[in-house]
């Protein structure tokens, strides 16, 4: 007997609530959405991708999606800085993220830790329709137990922004294009009765140089607000086949006062993973 994938999920989800680590929790929940891929066979080409705007077309056969089966999922680890206020200081993180496609999952655990010993660990999960945030001091004590329907919302708009590390991704049936202009296009992407948009910037070579969005909250203190939200990609490069960018930055606009809130350079990415690192 076939198990539902969503029905692994939840299990998984059962399973992470006892672990001590959000680490812990977040290899759990990646070990159940790659349990179960759901992917088509059909290969990507240029008649397929014709009706979709000029710049996107460029931009999938520039990152190499063109002649390319869809790809199930990925993994991928990333190095960084983060701060959570604009006048904080940086705090130098590593991370782990798991993606899947075709029925939207993502996990996202970053963890870092000052000169002072002060260790912080943050796991992001979208499963189900459904997102939560955990912030541990220490791996913990809880500073952060989050689940608000805004969250859910900004975790869809997340995981349409994670896919320019998935190229094909951008060219299958969960995600919609609307023509903007000569260098941009708006993605809408739907699950399970949410549906969330973003514009994506393209360059003239066919890189994806920015995505912004309106319809992701921040959580501010106890308060979750409505965020203008953009994320900076560059410094494209080849792996596995696929032209991604190894540099990216996220900047919060909540109050009129935008300010950059992390900086990542990709590490190594693993598509069609079987599972968690």
């Amino acid at each position: 007997m076939k198990i539902p994938s969503r029905a692994i999920l939840s299990a998984a989800l059962l399973l992470s609530a006892s672990c001590t680590s959000l680490r812990d929790a977040a290899r759990a929940e990646a070990r159940a959405i790659f349990a179960a891929p759901s992917v088509t066979d059909t290969v990507i080409t240029d008649s397929s991708i014709a009706a979709l705007p000029p710049p996107v077309q460029r931009y999938l056969r520039f990152s190499g999606a063109v002649g390319k089966r869809p790809v199930a999922g990925f993994r991928a680890r990333f190095f960084g800085v983060f701060k959570t206020q604009r006048d904080a200081a940086w705090l130098p993180v590593n991370v782990e993220q798991y993606d899947r496609i075709n029925d939207p999952a993502r996990i996202f655990y970053i963890t870092g830790a000052r000169k002072n010993w002060l260790t912080v660990e943050g796991r992001d999960r979208y499963v189900n329709g459904q997102a939560a945030m955990r912030i541990r001091l220490f791996s913990f004590f809880d500073l952060v137990d989050m689940k608000k329907k805004a969250l859910d919302t900004s975790a869809l708009v997340a995981f349409l922004n994670d896919l320019v590390l998935c190229p094909t991704a951008l060219a299958g049936p969960k995600v919609r294009w609307e023509a903007v202009d000569s260098l941009s296009a708006r993605a809408t992407i739907s699950d399970l009765g949410m549906t969330v948009s973003g514009v994506f910037h393209f360059n003239d070579k066919g890189e994806i140089v920015d995505f912004a969005s309106h319809n992701r909250y921040a959580a501010v203190g106890d308060r979750v607000v409505r965020d203008a939200w953009n994320t900076p990609f560059s410094a494209y490069r080849m792996i596995d086949g696929f032209m991604v960018p190894a540099h990216g930055e996220a900047y919060h606009d909540y109050d009129g006062k935008k300010f950059c809130y992390a900086k990542f350079e990709l590490q190594d990415i693993e598509y069609n993973a079987a599972g968690p690192y």
